[in-house]
């Protein structure tokens, strides 16, 4: 149950690039990330005529992670899209880009996401971000460090959860809080976003912001996640 590729969290880098017509499809390992991008890593996307396609895990595990970020309870590191097809689709309650399920006590943080240019897809399957986090169990959600759009395309979905921004709180406890979102700027490019929801087992007061803080499956919980700074430029 290991990832498709994985870097080291102590300054690891990767960067797909070049100008070649080429597809790469990566599939996650069977309880694990697609492309494992642990805090302290660095990821990038900047093919400009390539597509990279990742799909999130088969089945919910031990480690079960986004499909490009985290694993359950790992943070993500820093992931930047300059050019190319950029389509990733996360599963089993964990984020497309970002962090996978989180049944920690100290939830880990979704690192900087930004995106320069080239069209990026990012769907989750159920109770998670497309970009962000995945679903919290028994404690907070958690938070997004930032997310940046200086050009391209973007079409993100959530389910059950934000479409951009800090994870879906557990439901044990009224402590269990939406994640936050630190800090979204907008300079350039397009963005479509949205939040469904798959199933009807939620409390009577469950809210969910399209982009910003994650809500909560406690329906007790007096402490939603929030949005600290949103600036839309340009």
């Amino acid at each position: 149950n290991l990832p498709a590729i994985a870097l080291d969290p102590d300054g690891a880098s990767l960067e797909f690039g070049g100008v070649g017509n080429g597809k790469l499809n990566v599939y996650a390992g069977l309880t694990h990330s697609g492309i494992y991008v642990p805090t302290g890593s660095f990821f990038t996307m900047g093919a400009s005529n390539a597509t990279l396609f990742v799909q999130g895990a088969a089945k919910n595990g031990a480690n079960s992670g986004a499909a490009v970020g985290g694993a359950r309870n790992v943070g993500s590191g820093t992931i930047t899209v300059n050019a190319g097809v950029f389509s990733v689709y996360g599963a089993n309650e964990s984020a497309a880009i970002g962090v996978g399920l989180v049944n920690g006590e100290t939830p880990p943080d979704v690192g900087p996401i930004t995106i320069n240019g080239g069209t990026v897809t990012a769907h989750s399957s159920s109770w998670a971000s497309g970009i962000g986090g995945g679903v919290a169990y028994n404690t907070r959600g958690a938070d997004m460090t930032s997310f940046t759009m200086n050009g391209g395309s973007l079409a993100v979905n959530g389910v059950q959860a934000v479409a951009i921004g800090g994870a879906t709180g557990g439901r044990t406890s009224s402590g269990c809080r939406g994640g936050i979102l630190r800090r979204f700027k907008m300079t350039g490019g397009t963005i479509s976003a949205r939040t469904s929801r798959n199933t009807t087992d939620l409390p009577s007061n469950f809210a969910c912001a399209v982009i910003g803080g994650g809500p909560s499956r406690n329906e007790d919980c007096a402490v939603g996640g929030g949005a600290e700074l949103i600036e839309i430029t340009g």
